[in-house]
């Protein structure tokens, strides 16, 4: 019997292992709750609503959230955006499917009502060097809500400042710039709807503008009204940069200039713009490198009379390498790995027209890494010397080309990735021909959605 317990113990410990686990109790859901059952929202708005299943311990929790709607109102796991005015309902459906909750949303445009920060001069960078290059940022379509100290306003006009520093030779010479922006505060923040009040801009259309492309007024009066209120002690022409307050392209951006003037639109969220507008055509006086229509130049007027005034530098009507106004760069063992030469097609044509590179921010100014080819940085560089050293400041092609090796390094780098590898597509649509303006008494420039630019005096 004493040799038998240890035995037994055995045995019952063998069958107890090979019991049936005793079954997990099912657990049904009863109900759905969705906390709160209607909101309020204003366009840009996000939020979170709150879903809970009867009884908590039920077995399978699992959630699916829609939206019946998703331009109006966007749902993801609770969390709300709202997106255009309108009306959408926001369900949670349990997963058998057998219970549902919903939040019904409301979506429409804020309104300001505190115009107290409108016109407030923000100093974004002050120059470490010389007297300073004013730039002056302004943004449309941005309520009262944005404005606060160190709010979304600052914060987005911040952004911009830093991508117009990415690429030389605005990076090396940023210690030349002083950086603005002037608060302007409009009603709301729309540019689609019927009677839109905003500051800047106005829609000529029947309010479906960011659907279809250009279709604005831009007051230019206004505008530098704005820029005016910035401190300009030594009277320098005004250079600024409009940008719209939309999640998507409201069209093509453009740029209209004259000797030390210059004002820029910024209508897409894309980034490389400011690049390719306000450093390319803005600052630098630089003609567009990129093709759109298969024909010969017929504005060849234009673009001699462009470079007559120092403009147009990065362009050419002349194809012999040996004369063409980047002759020497080509001659420059300095440069010979950055990919120049003379390339057919420019200012939109396809023939008759000539472009130092392949690519640049001045052609596929969207695509990834593009850079300043030399001669657009060369004729960069030359401005801003000018406005930053004073009159008695003379060019000198060695004193750039040392002044350039960063510029240099950028570009060589952008040209072995494009031969190593096929480059992205254009990422964002080309900006409109820069507009010349040589006239003071222009209030308004109005672009219609196919491109027609109309002064108003």
């Amino acid at each position: 019997m004493k040799r038998a317990l240890p035995i037994l113990l055995i045995l019952n410990l063998f069958l107890s292992c090979e019991r049936e686990p005793e079954p997990v109790p099912v657990i049904p859901v009863t109900g759905v709750t969705l906390t709160p059952e209607r909101l309020d929202l204003f366009v840009g708005d996000s939020t979170a609503v709150k879903a809970s299943v009867i009884p908590a311990d039920a077995t399978d929790t699992t959630l699916f959230w829609s939206s019946s709607d998703f331009s109006v109102v966007s749902v993801s796991g609770g969390a709300i955006a709202a997106i255009a005015p309108g009306e959408a309902e926001i369900s949670v459906t349990s997963q058998d499917g057998d219970f549902r909750a919903t939040c019904r949303v409301s979506v429409s445009y804020y309104q300001s009502s505190d115009y107290s920060r409108d016109g407030e001069v923000i100093c974004l960078q002050e120059a470490a060097e010389g007297p300073g290059i004013n730039i002056i940022f302004l943004g449309d379509g941005f309520t009262d809500r944005d404005m606060e100290p160190g709010g979304r306003y600052e914060r987005i006009m911040q952004d911009w400042m830093e991508q117009f520093f990415i690429y030389e030779p605005y990076r090396s010479f940023r210690n030349r710039f002083n950086v603005f922006t002037v608060k302007v505060v409009s009603r709301n923040a729309s540019f689609k709807i019927p009677g839109s009040d905003r500051r800047l801009t106005e829609d000529l259309t029947d309010g479906t503008t960011a659907d279809f492309g250009n279709a604005l007024s831009v007051r230019r009066d206004v505008c530098h009204t704005y820029a005016n209120r910035v401190p300009n002690p030594r009277k320098q022409g005004l250079k600024i940069c409009v940008f719209t307050n939309a999640r998507a392209s409201l069209g093509r951006s453009f740029c209209s200039y004259a000797p030390d003037y210059c004002l820029a639109l910024i209508l897409t969220p894309d980034r490389p713009l400011i690049n390719h507008e306000l450093g390319g055509h803005g600052l630098g006086y630089l003609g567009d490198e990129y093709v759109e229509n298969q024909q010969y130049i017929t504005n060849t007027t234009s673009i001699a009379g462009m470079a007559e005034w120092g403009a147009y530098s990065n362009l050419d009507l002349e194809s012999d390498p040996e004369k063409v106004r980047w002759a020497h760069f080509l001659k420059d063992p300095r440069y010979a790995e950055e990919g120049l030469g003379v390339f057919e097609g420019g200012a939109l044509y396809a023939f008759g027209v000539y472009r130092p590179s392949m690519n640049s921010l001045m052609n596929s100014h969207g695509r990834k890494g593009a850079v300043f080819n030399a001669p657009s940085r060369e004729a960069i560089y030359k401005n801003i010397m000018h406005w930053s050293a004073g009159p008695d400041w003379t060019y000198d092609y060695e004193e750039f080309v040392k002044a350039d090796e960063a510029g240099r390094k950028q570009a060589v780098e952008y040209a072995a990735m494009t031969r190593s590898s096929v480059a992205a597509g254009n990422d964002t649509e080309p900006g409109l021909p820069p507009i010349y303006l040589d006239d003071d008494s222009v209030k308004e420039i109005r672009v219609t959605k196919d491109g027609k630019v109309t002064l108003i005096r």
